[in-house]
């Protein structure tokens, strides 16, 4: 096992620990705001396919109490993951939260990989923890609407660790462009902000193609 590899595991321990702390009294929180809006909307939905498949535009349609639809938005993906949590949890909140938690953490495990690799020193444990007990993250952990858009970090964060892995002044090969952008396509799909960040990543990878074509022709 690598050193990098032992202080991995061993400040994703302290990490997670300092998390259940913080994060163990919202175990039991209820739903609100939104999210029982959107549970009130789908109450009569009972089978998978109509939760997670067929309800993939619910923003879009109008809402309880006569409010139109967000037409702008499309975030199929957010409502998929919305239905399958709410056909496999239904009314047990508690696995709401854990699920959220989860999610939480695999965000966590990926920065502090990402920045060991950037630099192994103790910097890596202090700016994981700090960003994963900062209170303006806490929403996205507690609040059951918002857990989906963990998954796009996620999506984010495994591009960013897969790029890191791959030799700068070498070509991008073909296979891990079509890797980062399913990747990305389902960042998009989940949470909007992430469409114009992928844009970001496309021009970094074609930066990195005529690169790679230039060198070639030398």
């Amino acid at each position: 096992m690598s050193s990098r590899l032992k202080k991995l595991i061993f400040y994703f321990i302290v990490i997670t620990f300092l998390n259940v702390l913080a994060f163990y009294p919202s175990f039991f929180d209820p739903p609100r705001s939104d999210q029982l809006v959107y549970l009130g909307n789908v109450a009569h939905l009972k089978d998978w396919h109509s939760l997670a498949i067929k309800n993939y535009d619910y923003n879009r349609a109008p809402q309880t109490y006569g409010e139109p639809g967000d037409t702008l938005l499309f975030r199929p993906f957010l409502y998929f993951v919305l239905g399958n949590e709410t056909w496999a949890f239904g009314y047990h909140f508690l696995y709401w939260q854990l699920f959220s938690f989860i999610l939480h953490l695999i965000v966590v495990w990926l920065l502090l990989k990402l920045l060991l690799k950037i630099n192994e020193g103790p910097a890596a444990f202090f700016l994981t923890a700090f960003f994963s007990l900062i209170p303006a993250n806490s929403e996205m952990v507690t609040w059951h609407h918002l857990s989906a858009y963990l998954i796009s970090i996620i999506c984010l964060l495994i591009v960013l660790n897969k790029i890191q892995s791959l030799a700068s002044d070498r070509k991008m090969p073909w296979n891990t462009v079509v890797y980062i952008s399913i990747i990305l396509a389902i960042a998009t799909f989940t949470y909007e902000t992430c469409a114009p960040i992928s844009l970001l990543f496309a021009l970094y990878i074609a930066r990195r193609s005529l690169k790679g074509t230039v060198q070639g022709l030398r």
